[in-house]
């Protein structure tokens, strides 16, 4: 007999039904007929029924623990908005409560995972919601039963469905050998897509089938992602749902049956960006969306501690930081020796981010200004980053405006948007790494600069203080003067820049994947994953 322990947690409960139906405890079967009294037919019928399941609560604990279910699951599912939601007609319920009747000739198992199976299908979120993590995690890894999942009908447009055909009963269930990932953008050299390609290929060579599916794959990655439309509608598979911004493929996501992990990757602040009010009404929408995410989530990951922080405030649990980013070893081998540079050569001042008011390029300008005036040799500010516009209007131009004004426009460089190795080469032409970005959920950039060997300057914003732990310089005043004299410190003194890179070399290793793959395999392992290949192997030739 199967005991998972949450049979008291159910024993005592009671329904709207219940009350209405019956004035006696749930646990008390042997009641007469005359103490019920029904108010027309159909409440007779109600009564009758509601005897019965109280009977057959009398018997295994697993029907104790199933039979409440269904009674709190009934008058939810019974409504036409919870039929229309789950596809579920009333014939169809009523072949659900049939079912979990038969089932009491069962064996234990079936008597316990085959109806909850079929009313996590139904009804996941009343699933979520009654059922505490320990028990769904049990449940998780029994293996006694394989159910399909309908597509539930959604407002928008529905991904394309798998059929799985009718229920299968009996054999083995494996353990779960796909991890798809999700998040609602994409685009080139954008950080978060590099990671899913990153995971993606990381998630392969462990054994797993892995794609990524996004809300519109740019042509250049077509090869890559695929579309939304194109995910699996079954629960074959752990489906890693990327978040940093609000969506309207979040219902859909919802719905899906596939057991779930998220990887938060933090959303700007909404006031950031005031002056564009769809950017805005996103990330708004993305905040309250995290919250309503909470119940569908197995286990909760986040890029930095910053970001792990917030989602404990949420109420996520577990939340175990796991920066799986970028191939810190790659990037180290990409950089190479830092290069060395002639003093007739202009000291390059770099950052690197989208062009963007919160992002605080306008204010580095200023900063430089005043660097650029008081420093002895030729110096120059590099900025590489997206632009919306042309690059001569909206926010870049009133970079360019504000470069004129303080007569260093020959020494300001907006790159626009760059390839990798043109990327590359700008790290290795840096002397000093300036960020004055008002948030970063992570800063990818910091840790570039320090792989190349660049001294990193930068306003704790965000998560900065948590990605640098303690390498790189940490100003402590973001006035342009007060960041100039801060650069002129590092720019005029080798031995501090050598100091920084010291602190930032020792950091580095951090970052390794080894490091974290441990904590994503864990989380895989909670939806219910099979191991990697490699420790699928080990285990055979055991």
């Amino acid at each position: 007999m199967l005991d998972i322990g949450l049979v008291p947690y159910y024993e005592p409960m009671r329904t709207p039904e219940m009350e209405r139906d019956a004035t006696v405890p749930a646990r008390d079967a042997a009641l007469p007929p005359g103490s019920v009294t029904p108010r027309n037919a159909q409440s007779r019928e109600r009564a009758a029924r509601l005897l019965a399941e109280l009977r057959l609560e009398q018997g295994p604990r697993a029907l104790r623990l199933v039979l409440p279910l269904a009674r709190l699951a009934r008058p939810i599912l019974s409504s036409a908005s919870a039929r229309r939601q789950y596809s579920l007609s009333p014939e169809s319920f009523d072949r659900l409560i049939r079912e979990l009747q038969l089932e009491e000739e069962g064996p234990p198992e079936l008597r316990l995972v085959l109806p909850l199976a079929r009313l996590a299908r139904s009804t996941g979120r009343l699933v979520k919601a009654v059922v505490p993590l320990r028990a769904r995690m049990a449940l998780a890894r029994l293996r006694g039963v394989r159910l399909s999942a309908a597509a539930p009908k959604v407002t928008a447009k529905p991904p394309r469905a798998v059929s799985r055909g009718a229920a299968i009963i009996g054999g083995a269930r494996p353990a779960l050998r796909a991890v798809h990932q999700f998040h609602a953008g994409s685009a080139t050299g954008d950080a978060i897509t590099n990671a899913m390609l990153l995971t993606q290929d990381w998630l392969r060579r462990q054994g797993y089938a892995s794609e990524i599916f996004v809300g519109s794959p740019p042509a250049e990655l077509a090869d890559r992602l695929r579309p939304f439309s194109e995910i699996p509608w079954h629960d074959d598979y752990v489906l890693i749902v990327r978040h940093s911004i609000g969506h309207d493929l979040l219902d859909q996501i919802i719905a899906l049956p596939a057991p779930k992990i998220l990887i938060y990757h933090n959303i700007t602040p909404p006031e950031l960006f005031a002056d564009n009010p769809g950017m805005q009404h996103y990330l708004e929408l993305g905040r309250r969306q995290l919250a309503l995410l909470r119940p569908h989530i197995v286990a909760a990951l986040a890029d930095s501690e910053y970001n792990a922080l917030e989602l404990r405030q949420l109420g996520f649990d577990p939340v175990r930081e796991c920066p799986f980013l970028f191939d810190i070893d790659a990037m180290l081998a990409r950089a190479g020796a830092p290069r060395s540079k002639a003093d007739a050569e202009a000291f390059t001042v770099l950052f690197v981010g989208r062009i963007v008011p919160s992002k605080g390029q306008a204010d580095l300008v200023e900063a430089f200004g005043y660097f650029h005036a008081q420093f002895e040799r030729k110096s120059r500010l590099v900025l590489v980053g997206r632009y919306d516009d042309d690059g001569h209007t909206g926010y870049a131009g009133e970079i360019r405006a504000r470069a004129a004004r303080l007569g260093i426009a020959e020494h300001v460089v907006l790159t626009g948007l760059v390839s990798d190795e043109a990327l590359h080469e700008w790290y290795r032409s840096a002397d000093l790494y300036v960020s004055l970005s008002q948030h970063e959920g992570f800063g990818v950039p910091l840790v570039e600069a320090m792989a190349h060997g660049v001294p990193v300057l930068a306003w704790p914003a965000g998560a900065v203080r948590y990605t640098l732990a303690g390498a790189g310089e940490l100003l402590s005043d973001r006035a342009p003067r007060r960041v100039a004299d801060a650069m002129l410190d590092l720019a005029r003194r080798p031995d501090r820049r050598a100091e920084v890179i010291t602190r930032q070399n020792e950091r580095i290793p951090w970052f390794g994947l080894e490091q974290h793959a441990g904590t994503l395999l864990g989380a895989l392992a909670l939806a219910g994953a099979a191991p990697p290949a490699t420790d699928r192997a080990r285990e055979g030739a055991g």
